[in-house]
């Protein structure tokens, strides 16, 4: 019997990636939806105080891509009225 492929190996569009990954929370209360981040932080403060330099981690933001800092800087350029 053939085995269906992992979902990381399936292409999909990114409307079909967003509704996957909320369909978990779909239809659940605003207590219940508090307690899975709830959760999820409690998670990543523990998998933080794991490594060997915890600031490091908590201080990482990702760079932002050329194109995003192009536009970024356009928009504020447009902001300023230039």
């Amino acid at each position: 019997m053939k085995q269906p492929l992992p979902l990381t190996f399936v292409d999909r569009t990114d409307a079909e990636d967003v509704a996957l990954d909320v369909a978990g929370a779909a239809g659940t209360t605003l207590e219940e939806r508090a307690r899975i981040m709830e959760a999820l932080c409690r998670m990543a403060a523990e998998l933080t105080a794991q490594q060997a330099d915890p600031r490091r981690v908590l201080d990482w933001q990702d760079p932002l891509p050329d194109a995003s800092q192009r536009l970024l800087a356009r928009l504020r350029d447009q902001y300023r009225g230039r």
